[in-house]
């Protein structure tokens, strides 16, 4: 690789979980270890404070594109998001039977995820900023699926370049599901994102996605393409940079999103139960840190049976305090997604890195449980008594010991970091672009 173009509605400061995946292949690209390359990402300004749903979709208030130099070679081009589509939806919110008529049409003829446009905000700037033919290799990485039409035209442009279409989540999570039956209008939807999708992968030259049953969805619509699992990752710099600091109390801590259809009935049993166990001694503490934007009723479902000041759920904060409560929490949780195949969760690689013990509960049966029995970085437990006895196991250790003991693989977590992760890509890329 030569000349690198990334395209990617999320992007760094966006302190979102898919802005670190293009950042990590820029940073890798364009490494002067890893030949060098001359990488532009394109992708929608961001000024680093979003923390609500709503702060990812809404226009973006810079006025001008803006041109931001990481490194000689990695450049990011932040473009202003396309205002027209916006106003038009908003406009139609007042009206349901408008609004209803803009999502048909607009899906009907291929035009999908408009909320979160890229093909209209990016694709006159790249055209006219970058010749024809200037790029080797292009990756586009979705959702928005409207990506995936952006990288099909541009195809046009940059006719010799390698195309890759990086997949971090499906059209619709559901079909993730092992028994999963949609209704008839997400039949009907889900029926025309397959339709684009098989169309726009006719130019492109990989898949790529997040886990082996999410790229087994995609390859379905189009078997004669080249796959390869990119999994998301830790960056090393940053935890490494973040020194362990000895927290006055045992702290249980879950750090990101949490979303409705996670199963939390196993961990807030556990939980309840083991601090009722130890007369809810104050030296216990619970903390949902970045999980009140996506599940406001987390709290809730603990059912006041914390005491105040013990159960803390917060919004988003900076990426500094995230890590730092990271690497020192005593045990981080996760709650999954029952009955859903393929669902790592991008915090679940950075919690690996951490060097804390991970608790899942309950288990998945699928690649979270593989996930911690190959790299020994935690347990998973399936119900509220078995995650008290662990819990208390580990917290009598602490009370005895200062820590809880851990028996992580450091050889086999090393392979889920971004920059492996990234060479791995590079690898694909370039065999494959060697058959050609």
């Amino acid at each position: 690789m030569k000349k690198v173009l990334i395209i990617s509605y999320y992007y760094p400061p966006n302190n979102n979980i898919p802005s670190w995946r293009p950042y990590s292949w820029a940073n890798y690209f364009s490494g002067e270890d890893h030949g060098n390359a001359e990488v532009h990402v394109i992708s929608r300004y961001w000024d680093g404070s979003e923390k609500k749903w709503e702060d990812q979709v809404n226009p973006s208030p810079q006025q001008r594109n803006h041109i931001h130099h990481y490194s000689p070679t990695h450049a990011a081009h932040y473009l202003v998001t396309h205002s027209t589509l916006k106003k038009i939806l908003k406009a139609a919110g007042k009206f349901l039977l408008l609004n209803k008529a803009i999502y048909f049409l607009s899906n009907l003829f291929g035009f999908h995820h408009i909320e979160v446009d890229t093909y209209f905000s990016f694709r006159k700037y790249i055209q006219k900023t970058f010749p024809k033919g200037y790029f080797d290799t292009v990756l586009v990485t979705s959702p928005p699926l409207n990506v995936l039409r952006l990288g099909y035209q541009l195809k046009r442009h940059f006719p010799t370049a390698f195309f890759v279409a990086d997949f971090r989540d499906l059209w619709d999570i559901d079909e993730l599901k092992t028994d999963y039956t949609p209704g008839p209008k997400a039949r009907f939807y889900n029926s025309l994102f397959k339709r684009s999708i098989r169309k726009w992968l006719k130019r492109y030259d990989l898949v790529t996605g997040v886990s082996l049953p999410l790229v087994k969805k995609i390859t379905a619509l189009n078997k004669n393409i080249p796959f390869e699992v990119i999994t998301n990752g830790f960056e090393t710099a940053l935890l490494r940079e973040q020194s362990k600091e000895q927290l006055p109390a045992f702290t249980i801590a879950s750090i990101g999103s949490i979303y409705p259809i996670q199963n939390m009935q196993a961990l807030t049993e556990g939980i309840i139960g083991f601090a009722s166990q130890n007369n809810f001694s104050r030296d216990i503490v619970v903390q949902f840190v970045g999980a009140k934007a996506t599940n406001g009723g987390i709290g809730h479902a603990f059912g006041g049976r914390l005491p105040e000041g013990m159960l803390s759920v917060t919004d988003r904060v900076d990426r500094s305090e995230a890590l730092k409560l990271l690497k020192s929490a005593n045990v981080l949780v996760y709650p999954v997604c029952m009955g859903y195949q393929g669902i790592y969760s991008g915090k679940m690689f950075e919690y690996l890195a951490s060097g804390n013990n991970i608790l899942i509960a309950p288990g998945d049966n699928d690649v979270l449980d593989e996930l911690l029995k190959e790299t020994k970085a935690g347990v998973s437990k399936n119900t509220g008594e078995e995650v008290t006895l662990q819990l208390q196991q580990w917290y009598d250790e602490w009370k005895s010991k200062g820590f809880v003991s851990y028996n992580g693989l450091p050889e086999k977590i090393d392979n889920y970091s971004r920059e492996n992760q990234a060479a791995k890509l590079s690898r694909a890329i370039e065999g494959l672009r060697d058959k050609k």
